[in-house]
């Protein structure tokens, strides 16, 4: 890959293929708070939430190495780092955590066909040439982004707003959806109607158009809120618009 310092994990995937994945150790990183999800202000140290995880994931613990996974693959606390993604991945499905083993053979079936002439599943047809994965977004008669969209696998309305830092829903809506939040860690947001208190999640998948995001964060707020796909989902896309469409293209 042309670093001159690189960590490596090594597995076997369930396609029966060792999959190798590396990453740079002098790869540049930047740190955020965790609800700075459009990197505006970096830290000048980690948060002590990825301090801690990074603590537990370099002891083995594969939740934290599948967390530290999520936190470069999303730009959670981190800058994002591809290569470090796919490397905590792959240790943590050397530890056994299932999810971790699922991303690792999803990611290296889309390697092997985006290097290949084949064309599989959600990324043909109707994505456009070469596979990708896109999404055509028309603005309504007020002003808005409205998408069919899917959160772990279950199909509902939502907003595309840029200007929100995460996918976000009202408690009615995640009780629905059959996501637990009430453990999760208090977030306080900044509301058109000023400060609330919401709750963070991560979602397994977020669907928009012919787009699947994988451990997605978000966050849940006690009022009866709208969804809202925000940057912690927009941010892993590219977005062009050309007056009243929008057009998402998964990178």
């Amino acid at each position: 890959m042309g670093f001159r310092n690189t960590a490596c994990a090594v597995l076997l995937c369930a396609s029966g293929v060792f999959a190798v994945h590396c990453y740079a150790e002098e790869c540049a990183e930047q740190y955020f708070s965790p609800d700075d999800f459009q990197g505006a202000k970096p830290l000048k140290s980690p948060h002590p939430d990825f301090v801690k995880t990074r603590k537990l994931a370099s002891g083995g613990n594969a939740v934290d190495e599948r967390s530290l996974a999520v936190y470069y693959e999303s730009g959670y606390l981190v800058s994002p780092c591809a290569e470090k993604a796919a490397y905590w991945y792959s240790r943590a499905a050397q530890h056994g955590d299932d999810v971790a083993k699922a991303w690792v053979d999803r990611h290296d079936t889309f390697e092997r066909l985006r290097n290949g002439p084949e064309c599989f599943g959600d990324g043909c047809g109707e994505a456009g040439s070469g596979g990708s994965q896109v999404a055509y977004l028309q603005r309504n008669a007020g002003g808005a982004f409205i998408a069919e969209v899917k959160i772990n696998g279950k199909p509902l309305r939502a907003v595309i707003d840029t200007g929100a830092s995460l996918v976000s829903m009202g408690a009615k809506t995640a009780k629905a959806l059959g996501i637990d939040y009430a453990g999760g860690r208090q977030l306080t947001m900044h509301t058109a109607n000023g400060l609330a208190a919401n709750r963070a999640v991560m979602l397994q998948s977020v669907t928009v158009g012919n787009i699947t995001l994988h451990d997605v964060p978000a966050s849940v707020g006690e009022t009866d809120m709208a969804v809202l796909i925000g940057m912690s989902f927009l941010r892993r896309v590219s977005i062009s618009t050309n007056g009243d469409s929008m057009t998402l293209t998964k990178r």
